[in-house]
């Protein structure tokens, strides 16, 4: 036991010492410090020349290579692009390119009636005919000339709303439901109510035209529509309208709109870090006063922020929109850094009896090994996101088929239809049980668009799983490298697993769904969270040799934990008031995060710890009793109150059993 705790000793003086020398070569040579920082950060920042972006919501949020990406493949290469002729919807391998159109009455009235369907026609012939691309030389093309064909006519979902005999059955209130003429009437009327299998009222209707996808014209009348549609002014409906880009388009919008909460949220955490930095400004002490630490200590994330960009882009890895929320994470860790240093600081012997290089090498020998920990751990944890199946994920983290046969027919294809499953784990159980269906079979599998998506939910919960798993494995050994003490370890084991749990809890009553956005924010919460009990229990190691540890391990690392807590939180609210999804769940696990980091490390961590200290003392009073008792059993009465709490220091009780 004298042989490990004197090996602890020398591998806990290892560390000490090397950062002593890095505290000592920083205090000798600041300029040269100063200057290599701010060089490397611009030469890096260059690579923002390269930046380029990644806006597919299939290719960032859906796994990479699933088996959907793998059978969508084949059926481009089998066969031939349908929306040229005899275009069914269903043939599609891909959602397609399209523009939507939903009009609904203003008043939510019923709209069968001649003055609502002529409406109608008038919104048909704008789009048919006022919505117009022209070409270089000249050549105008409308929607006629860049529509999917469906036999001799253009292909529209709800097509049916425009024929005049549909028209005049309609007016009548004459119109089965939900089939007429074996087409189904339900995904195009809103709000839809039958009465003896009659359409008996509606208050809208939407029609979808799909376009060709064989050259780039599609898309730039496309384009042309969305430029066009909102100078359309209605008398009796609303319309709303979306496109085949929508999706990613308002996720960009939204993101891009949220910059602006970036830079108030930089504004607040500098004000505050500067705040909780100085002096009372009654003192008027100016050497206590570290305002200037506060404002260095925002700015350098920030300089981070700017050269992690800059490189990442070089090397050719695209900005996605997820990538947003990072410079508020970063923020955070480098204020949470920044008040363990000043408390390292604040600890060091005063200028009075102590060089500027003795309270360098102090500082960092107190608090050296404490920010390395928090920032390795985080590093790993993204570094373990990195091989997520999930584009989005590896880019935030970072940044984060049927053999040939020899007959002339190679293969053919047909369709199934299914009930609206709105669930996402039941859309996930479809495809599985279909390919469940199709896997005894060399020659048949199922396919659908919507299975790219479908893979999702499939893969998601596993993934997180395992990607969480993985981190909190990664980060407790190396947790360990740096504190050779198992139990204490295990406590931080525990209370990161408590915090994690607490996550997963409450995410349910925030309506937050696990998702590939979602996932990002739980594989980042583990390293927060271990940020906030390695600080404690670093502290508590380092004040064992005190009288009053638990005291003296939260004057060291209690303020520095609220400060930066408190700082991360007004950070966080502002995240409340944007209108991104992204940028609002990261809000929410946020919160989560370091709601629940701050109680354990301020109340539930300092309690087990006290526990464990008390329950460690009473067992070592009881072990010299048993051996006093064995010793002098035959010569002296023993004294009960020879061997008291008082006579076993805190640190025999870490030498012996932490």
């Amino acid at each position: 036991m004298e042989e490990l705790q004197q090996c602890r000793k020398r591998y806990e003086g290892f560390f000490g010492i090397l950062f002593e020398k890095l505290g000592s070569f920083i205090s000798k040579y600041p300029k040269i410090v100063i200057s290599i920082c701010v060089v490397v950060n611009s030469l890096f920042l260059i690579g923002l020349l390269e930046l380029s972006t990644e806006n597919n919501v299939e290719v960032l949020y859906t796994p990479s290579n699933s088996q959907a990406y793998k059978d969508r493949e084949f059926l481009k290469n089998v066969y031939s692009d349908p929306t040229t002729s005899n275009f069914e919807s269903y043939q599609l391998e891909t959602f397609g390119r399209y523009v939507d159109v939903m009009m609904i009455s203003k008043n939510k009235s019923d709209i069968m009636n001649q003055e609502y369907i002529d409406e109608i026609n008038n919104i048909n012939q704008f789009i048919q005919n006022s919505v117009v691309v022209y070409e270089t030389d000249g050549t105008a093309y409308k929607f006629a000339n860049v529509c999917a064909l469906s036999s001799s006519e253009c292909s529209v979902l709800g097509g049916v709303v425009l024929d005049s005999e549909f028209q005049r059955q309609f007016i009548q209130r004459n119109v089965s439901f939900p089939m007429y003429n074996s087409q189904l009437l339900s995904p195009i009327f809103a709000n839809a109510r039958s009465q003896k299998g009659k359409l008996a009222s509606t208050i809208g209707v939407r029609l979808r035209y799909y376009l060709q996808q064989i050259n780039s014209l599609p898309k730039t009348w496309e384009n042309e529509f969305l430029n066009q549609i909102p100078h359309l002014k209605p008398n009796l409906t609303d319309v709303a309208y979306a496109n085949s880009e929508s999706l990613e388009t308002e996720l960009n919008k939204a993101t891009d709109s949220d910059i602006t909460f970036f830079s108030v949220t930089f504004t607040l955490m500098m004000t505050y870090a500067c705040q909780a930095s100085a002096s009372s400004w009654l003192k008027c002490n100016n050497i206590a006063n570290r305002a200037n630490l506060g404002i260095a200590g925002v700015i350098t994330p920030v300089l981070g922020i700017g050269a992690a960009f800059g490189f990442v882009s070089a090397i050719g890895i695209k900005f996605t929109n997820i990538v947003g929320v990072m410079p508020f994470l970063i923020i955070a860790i480098g204020i949470d850094d920044m008040f363990i240093l000043m408390s390292g600081m604040a600890g060091a012997p005063s200028l009075s009896k102590a060089s500027i290089e003795d309270r360098m090498k102090s500082m960092l020998r107190t608090s050296g090994i404490s920010i390395t920990i928090t920032s390795v751990t985080d590093l790993l944890a993204f570094g373990v996101g990195a091989t997520s199946v999930f584009q989005s994920i590896r880019t935030f983290c970072i940044y984060t088929v049927f053999s040939t046969s020899k007959l002339k027919i190679r293969s053919s294809k047909f369709y199934i239809k299914s009930v609206n499953l709105k669930s996402s784990s039941d859309q996930g159980a479809l495809m599985e049980r279909l390919r469940e269906l199709g896997k005894n079979s060399q020659f048949i599998f199922f396919y659908t668009p919507a299975f790219i998506f479908f893979e999702q939910y499939v893969q998601i919960l596993p993934s997180t799983l395992l990607t969480v798993g993985i981190a909190v494995v990664v980060i407790l050994a190396v947790t360990f490298i740096f504190i050779p003490r198992p139990l204490l370890v295990v406590i931080v084991a525990l209370t990161v697993i408590s915090i994690m749990v607490g996550i997963f809890g409450f995410m349910y009553y925030w309506d937050l769904t696990l998702s590939s956005v979602t996932m990002i924010h739980l594989v980042m919460s583990v390293g927060f969270s271990v940020d906030f009990a390695v600080h404690i229990c670093h502290s508590f190691l380092s004040s064992r040799s005190e009288s009053e540890v638990l005291k003296s391990a939260l004057d060291k690392s209690g303020g520095p934990v609220f400060n930066a807590a408190f700082s991360s939180l007004l950070g966080i609210v502002m995240l409340f008031f944007s209108e991104s999804y992204i940028f609002q769940s990261f809000g929410k696990v946020m919160l989560l995060v370091v709601s629940f980091g701050l109680v354990h490390a301020v109340f539930f961590l300092p309690l087990l710890l006290d526990i464990l200290m008390l329950l460690m003392k009473r067992k070592e009073i009881e072990t010299r009793k048993t051996n006093d008792e064995e010793t002098q059993s035959n010569t002296t009465e023993l004294n009960d109150d020879r061997v008291s709490s008082s006579s076993v220091s805190t640190l025999q009780v870490f030498s012996q059993y932490m």
